[in-house]
């Protein structure tokens, strides 16, 4: 399990979305789990399954 707060919209935009590959990438495989914070819909890996949104 790993968990992520990263503030990558201060990273360049081709670095957040290869980041952002990466995260799904490795996520898609089974008994992976991941909570990660953002602050933009935009960040989350497309794997995504459940948000809790404040």
């Amino acid at each position: 399990m790993a968990i992520l707060f990263i503030a990558l919209f201060v990273i360049r935009e081709k670095l957040r979305e290869c980041l952002v590959d990466v995260i799904d990438t490795y996520y898609r495989r089974p008994d992976k789990t991941l909570i990660m914070v953002s602050h933009y819909e935009e960040e989350l890996p497309a794997n995504i399954t459940h948000r809790l949104v404040l």
